[in-house]
């Protein structure tokens, strides 16, 4: 029973293991969305000054609120005149003191200061609103940020998806045209074909394989510009392909 129970266990957890392997390699557009309006270094900022701009309101709302400063301040001077003025302020004066040469005095402070505004002349009210409407046009600039930061991740995946699905698609022409060119050569060796036939299959496998160095270097291209979105150096992983309305989506808002 108990070797069951183990046996079960680790069942469980090589599921897991195995289920979080497969969706770490592939990254839906879902996921990238959620990614960059975390992640993306554009998107932080414009999150920032959102936060700026509410301190900013807050700040304002508290301008005829109570303040109370705590101070401390201390001095020290071997100054003749300097000493005997904090001699005269601390009242310790002593007979016999000589007064060219009263020595090293030092002083302190300690402080506590209440202070209340009862009328500002309608500086309060007008730095309200100007720090509201402030707020105000920091949340639209944020707000169409993440539009133009969704946007640009959406078109920038599906273009990424298409480069992919090219360069699969020049695979498996070369893979077709290597068969056929391995083909031709051994025809050509019984005399059945002219050899530039065979020439002719070599020069458009070199062709076809020229396109996908292009294609996958186009591919790299595109994951880069998707990664730099994310606010990251680069994608680990594939691409989730997109539903047929999801493409739509992509369509209308490129169109």
């Amino acid at each position: 029973m108990t070797g069951f129970i183990k046996m079960r266990g680790w069942a469980i957890l090589l599921g897991v293991v195995l289920s979080h392997s497969a969706s770490a390699q592939a990254l839906s557009l879902e996921e990238s969305l959620r990614i960059a309006e975390q992640e993306n270094p554009t998107i932080e900022v414009a999150r920032q000054r959102i936060a700026q701009a509410s301190s900013r309101l807050n700040e304002a709302k508290a301008v005829h609120s109570p303040v109370l400063d705590l101070g401390f301040d201390a001095a020290a001077t071997n100054n003749a005149l300097g000493a005997f003025g904090y001699i005269l302020r601390q009242r310790d004066y002593e007979s016999g003191l000589d007064f060219n040469n009263p020595g090293s005095r030092s002083n302190a402070n300690l402080y506590l200061e209440a202070r209340y505004r009862l009328y500002g002349s309608g500086e309060r009210s007008a730095f309200v609103t100007q720090s509201r409407a402030r707020q105000g046009a920091t949340e639209r600039d944020f707000e169409a940020t993440k539009s133009d930061l969704r946007f640009m991740v959406t078109t920038t995946y599906r273009e990424a998806q298409k480069a992919e699905s090219f360069v699969e698609v020049l695979d498996s022409s070369i893979a077709a045209l290597r068969e056929a060119h391995a083909l031709a050569k051994a025809r050509l060796e019984e005399g059945v074909i002219l050899q530039s036939d065979a020439l002719a299959l070599e020069v458009e496998l070199a062709g076809l394989r020229e396109q996908r160095l292009a294609a996958a270097n186009g591919y790299d291209m595109r994951r880069l510009a998707l990664a730099k979105l994310l606010g990251t150096n680069s994608l680990e992983g594939t691409l989730d392909p997109l539903t047929r309305a999801q493409i739509a989506d992509v369509a209308n808002d490129e169109g």
